[in-house]
């Protein structure tokens, strides 16, 4: 024991020598940034402006938590999958990601036209959709909303939405990857932070409350999930669109990073029954000559020219699939920070809001901004909703609860959403049905049944099968149901492992992962949760 001793100190020791220096290599990365990394991956311009991040390497897992050989080849190679599986390691934890491709984020009238000062438009080519949300396996009330990207970025870029903490994670480029891993190293390194406080927020003074009385459906009060459909145009300076498109990083993509995550905060529990799905309509490049605006111009200045713009150049007919519903712009501004917006204009009038260029937290001051569009107003009135806790709050907060909606957000959320005057949210919502079988992983099922049939198999535990037609389905059930309500545990793991299997009774009380049996004693999981909805435990809901 006595000569292990030695040893044993000088294990400890190296240790601590390597550990310390790969932490301060990390932690002083952001010295090694240009003043457009600085903005893009933290959204300050001083290096003294930085929060607490770490440099992490996520590993692509398949289906059963084993990782993947080839990560590089795969992106090469396949077109993005239905689902994908992450392990992100991050200030001390493990995150076991579980993702699934948005298929409503981009419409199937999508337009990405650049506008020119003098006055000429380009377009481009939509871009292949790699965007997902999901969630964390151990952390139910968790939403990851991030980009796979087999192109320049090579990784997962977006937002982490934990009980305790809001987290973003971008891939390094090479001139920073280069200076955190070794070059053997095959899986990019990623940039992850927490997010950082104290953004203030303006209400447009044009601020005004409408009067008319609330008129509740039938179909709202019955306690349901419902989904309303908000179709944006997310518009982007073209100023500060050089400066990402300089770094490499794609400006027309960064957007639609913005959307991804905007769809997942509008559908947060936190909000209620009745929910948004974020239908990107239109992505904008614009000069700011074209509205005839200046940096030096107020908040409110800009968002009366683009109340302007809008006014000119979107439909007006609501069922016109160019028209939006709400334009969102995003500059570098150089006079205050946060956002500004037209008080409780949405379905009424021209409806937008203007926000400062913050990285990706720039969707947190979208996602604000859009709730003064529907009438929310900040937090702080109430001892139940107190200001810098909630999204909307007076000044964005950090915390656990920085990214939720409050009591009073909620309340007046679903007042409007619930009411006449959210008419315009009425579109129909795009493949609704493909968002519920990929949460239930229905491409297990055996046979040649295709997705893009009108009609999908069936089985459930009872060794029954049944035909059901898509359209009827989804009118009958999506719109009122979670999935954990339409198929039970035992349907569920009949779907992944076959007609014999159904839940395992001894682990029925986990929330986190789906546990299956087939002969009641031995039981197995591939570490994949059950469907929203699910029953787990004595009291709880998955």
């Amino acid at each position: 024991m006595r000569q292990s001793q030695p040893l044993a100190m000088l294990m400890v020791l190296l240790s601590t020598v390597f550990c310390g220096a790969f932490a301060r290599t990390m932690h002083t990365l952001h010295h090694h940034m240009t003043e457009n990394d600085l903005q893009y991956f933290f959204g300050v311009d001083d290096h003294l402006q930085v929060p607490e991040y770490d440099v992490i390497i996520p590993h692509q897992l398949d289906e059963r938590g084993l990782p993947l050989s080839d990560p590089q080849r795969q992106r090469r190679t396949e077109e993005p999958r239905e689902n994908i599986f992450y392990k992100v390691a991050a200030f001390g934890r493990d995150l076991h990601l579980n993702l699934t491709l948005n298929r409503k984020l981009m419409s199937r009238d999508l337009v990405m036209e650049t506008r020119h000062a003098d006055g000429t438009v380009s377009y481009a080519s939509p871009p292949k959709n790699t965007y997902y949300l999901g969630h964390v396996m151990s952390d139910p009330h968790s939403i990851v909303a991030v980009s796979d990207d087999g192109g320049l970025a090579r990784g997962l870029t977006g937002m982490l939405k934990l009980s305790r903490d809001t987290m973003f994670i971008h891939p390094l480029p090479t001139h920073l990857a280069k200076r955190a891993v070794s070059s053997e190293e095959k899986w990019t390194p990623h940039l992850i932070y927490k997010n950082s406080p104290e953004i203030d927020f303006d209400v447009q003074s044009l601020k005004r409350e409408f009067k008319e009385s609330t008129k509740i459906s039938d179909t709202a009060k019955r306690g349901n999930v419902r989904m309303k459909t908000m179709e944006a145009a997310l518009m982007l300076e073209a100023d500060t669109a050089a400066k990402l498109d300089k770094q490499t990083y794609n400006a027309q993509r960064f957007l639609l990073l913005l959307g991804n995550a905007i769809s997942g905060l509008l559908m947060d529990p936190s909000i209620g029954e009745t929910r948004i799905y974020y239908v990107v309509l239109r992505i904008i490049i614009i000069d700011k000559e074209v509205f005839g605006a200046e940096y030096s111009d107020s908040k409110e200045t800009w968002m009366s020219k683009l109340a302007s713009y809008s006014k000119a150049h979107n439909n007006p007919d609501d069922a016109n699939p160019e028209h939006y519903d709400v334009c969102s712009l995003v500059y570098s501004m150089r006079t205050g920070v946060g956002g500004s917006a037209s008080f409780n204009t949405m379905c009424n009038q021209e409806t937008g809001n203007v926000n400062n260029m913050v990285g990706l937290q720039t969707a947190l001051i979208i996602t604000h901004e859009t709730g003064h569009n529907m009438g929310v107003d900040h937090d702080g009135t109430s001892a139940d909703c107190p200001d810098s806790t909630y999204i909307m709050s007076a000044t964005l907060p950090g915390g656990s609860s920085a990214v939720t909606w409050s009591d009073c957000s909620r309340k007046t959320m679903q007042d409007f959403l619930r009411s006449d005057r959210s008419w315009c949210l009425n579109d129909e919502a795009q493949n609704k049905a493909t968002v519920l079988y990929n949460n239930l992983q229905a491409r297990s099922i055996p046979g040649d049944m295709s997705f893009d049939t009108p009609e999908v198999m069936h089985r459930t535990s009872r060794d029954t099968t049944e035909l059901i037609d898509l359209k009827k389905f989804q009118e009958e059930y999506l719109l009122v149901k979670l999935p954990g309500e339409i198929l039970s545990a035992d349907d569920q793991c009949t779907l992944q492992y076959g007609d014999n299997y159904r839940q395992c009774s001894q682990k029925a009380y986990e929330c986190g992962h789906l546990w299956c049996t087939s002969d009641g004693f031995s039981c197995e999981s591939r570490y994949a949760p059950s469907g929203d909805g699910t029953p787990c435990g004595s009291r709880n809901v998955s």
